[in-house]
């Protein structure tokens, strides 16, 4: 593979308020495989305490998102899924000090696969962490990053949502891993689609080949020279408080019996909480140990922890990573189980080499059941260990080769289906205890299966009521807003009704004003009507009257043309017959007074005038039409 391979890990990974050895080993475990040791890689883990994943695993580190875990808050979780997603397809951002959904958005997109680490989260009870994974998957393959899941348990108990959130999960992956042949076949029951593939924890091989070290800083407190001993890991869930002192009984018993001490070896030490833990369960079964039993309680470190499994003379214990140590190394182990769940994860790794059935229900620890397994394991101790070293050897080849298929994935290659180590016959438990812890167990799991039915029944029931609930508070509201409508549309009609009324009688008083109007404008026209008759009566009286006036100019006219003539000839004999200039002149004279006089009589005036006169009345005819 060409350049540096830059692989985003997710998982259960350093947490910020606990230190649990078996969520930080499956991903230690993985990169510690040949395949991965040797790759040029840019490993960016999200986890809960930056600095401790740095220290541990040598990497980059961002810090995990934090998501509300129960069924009250799927629809915020859903909210935040979708609003990540839009962040991972959206512009890369390289901010160190936002928010850490972005910071997630950012890795993812810089990323070159996403690899979800081993767990057993897949199942209701974590719900978050399952959304945690949905969110990251649904981000990588918006982008066209490959996803490699690696070392699950699903189940075994989901609710609908949570059910379709691990199948999106699945078929979203390019790998799928399981770890228990119970997983397995949950998976194919859920979906035909996806790459699934068997194997074992991916811890299992954590330090098998490193020789056992005694160091002092692997203990807490003082501790004596120790022989064979027990590795013992009880968590409180398991173990209730008021039986510790029947269990350390039955543990010191063994102890002297086979002259072992005693090792405690917890696996989760809370700082933020003093909640009690391991640590607490390891100090209480310490003291309560019979006289003469020497007893010591390690440290809680993932190394130490695989380190004393992994040299025990017998592991016992109710963690399921005690069991994965204890079986790549060839060392008996008898689980303890304390309900369907651990049952599931701790008889599921022992099944992988025939030995699901050396397992002890919690619920039969005060009955003696733990010393008759444990006596069992260590009477055949020899036969156990041939078994689990004979097909730890496959088992390794094969989480080998699994390394190497998943880093071509992350390189563009294909999915690859190993071959897996087939289990000849189980190798059962002779004592009859065993049948007990058979009958106890599937007992235990048909009543856990009856509760879960009841509590998702319960909790479907709660869900409907919380619906109904919903649902009336919606329609009692959407009742508030129609009555709150329906009085403002009331208020609307109501003021509508008040306009319309006005606006009737301000068009009753418009008609009453135009009738007024018009009865006026009736009057007027009839006003101008008459006047424009007696316009019209004045016009032909005028015409008449201009008729009689032309007539009497054409006669005086006639009149002053004959004296003119008259008078002209009378010139012209005048000046014919007179010589004398002088005389001429005279009648000249008098000839223009005449006529002078005759132009100032008051018939040549106004026959002058005659086109003037016309004009004036035809301009009055038309001003009288123009106001009809």
């Amino acid at each position: 593979m060409n350049g540096r391979l830059k692989i985003l890990a997710v998982g259960d990974i350093a947490d910020a308020s606990e230190v649990h050895v078996g969520d930080d080993a499956m991903l230690l475990g993985l990169l510690r495989t040949r395949a991965f040791s040797e790759l040029d890689l840019v490993l960016t883990v999200v986890a809960g305490r930056i600095d401790a994943a740095r220290d541990l695993y040598c990497s980059e580190a961002i810090r995990r998102p934090r998501l509300r875990r129960g069924a009250a808050h799927r629809n915020e979780r859903s909210e935040q899924i979708d609003r990540f997603v839009k962040l991972v397809i959206g512009p890369s951002r390289n901010l160190r000090s936002s928010g850490a959904w972005v910071q997630l958005a950012n890795a993812v997109q810089h990323a070159d696969a996403l690899l979800i680490a081993g767990g057993g989260s897949l199942n209701s009870t974590w719900d978050d962490h399952i959304a945690l994974r949905l969110a990251v998957a649904r981000g990588a393959d918006a982008i066209g990053k490959p996803i490699v899941v690696t070392g699950q348990t699903i189940g075994p108990h989901f609710v609908e949502q949570d059910r379709e959130a691990v199948v999106e999960i699945i078929e979203l992956s390019r790998w799928f891993g399981v770890r228990e042949r119970a997983s397995e076949l949950l998976a194919r029951s859920l979906t035909h689609r996806g790459a699934l593939r068997l194997g074992a924890d991916d811890a299992m091989f954590l330090g098998a080949t490193e020789p056992e070290v005694d160091d002092d800083s692997d203990w807490r407190g003082v501790r004596t020279e120790r022989r064979g001993y027990i590795a013992v890991t009880f968590d409180v869930g398991a173990l209730p408080e008021n039986h510790t002192a029947d269990v350390a009984r039955e543990i010191g018993d063994i102890a002297a019996q086979y002259r072992l001490d005693v090792v405690f070896v917890p696996h989760l030490q809370r700082f933020a909480t003093r909640s009690p833990d391991d640590v607490t369960r390891s100090v209480q079964l310490k003291a309560a140990l019979p006289r003469g039993v020497s007893a010591s309680i390690a440290n809680v470190s993932v190394d130490v922890a695989a380190r004393f499994a992994r040299h025990a003379a017998v592991v016992v214990t109710s963690r399921y990573h005690p069991v994965v140590f204890a079986l790549g190394s060839g060392v008996p182990v008898v689980s303890v189980s304390q309900d369907h769940y651990t049952f599931t994860k701790c008889a599921g790794a022992a099944e992988l080499f025939g030995l699901e059935q050396w397992n002890v229900p919690s619920a039969a620890l005060r009955s003696g059941m733990l010393s008759e397994a444990v006596g069992e394991a260590m009477a055949r101790r020899a036969e156990v260990s041939d078994r689990l070293l004979q097909l730890g050897c496959l088992w390794r080849e094969h989480s080998e080769l699994r390394a190497v298929a998943m880093v071509e994935l992350f390189g563009g290659g294909s999915s690859t289906d190993l071959a897996v180590p087939e289990v000849a016959a189980p190798l059962r438990p002779s004592g009859r205890w065993a049948v007990a812890a058979s009958i106890i167990t599937a007992q235990g799991i048909a009543l856990e299966g009856a509760q879960a039915h009841r509590a998702d029944t319960a909790a479907a029931a709660q869900e409907y009521i919380a619906d109904l609930v919903q649902r009336a508070a919606t329609e009692a509201a959407a009742a508030l807003e129609a009555r709150s409508v329906t009085e403002d549309l009331n208020r609307e009609a109501a003021r509508l009704h008040l306009a319309h009324a006005d606006e009737r009688a301000a068009r009753l008083d418009l008609e009453r004003e135009l009738a007024h109007v018009r009865a006026a404008a009736a009057g007027e026209l009839a006003e101008l009507r008459s006047a424009h008759a007696e316009l019209h009566e004045l016009w032909l009286q005028a015409e008449l009257d201009q008729q009689h006036v032309q007539d009497a100019s054409a006669a005086q006219r006639q009149k002053d043309s004959a004296i003119i003539d008259r008078l002209e000839d009378h010139i012209r004999r005048l000046e014919e017959q007179t010589a004398d200039a002088g005389e001429l002149r005279s009648l000249m004279t008098d000839s223009e007074k005449a006529l002078h006089a005759l132009r100032q009589t008051k018939t040549f005036r106004f026959t002058s005038r005659p086109r003037t006169v016309y004009g004036r009345l035809r301009g009055w005819r038309w001003r009288a039409g123009s106001r009809r």
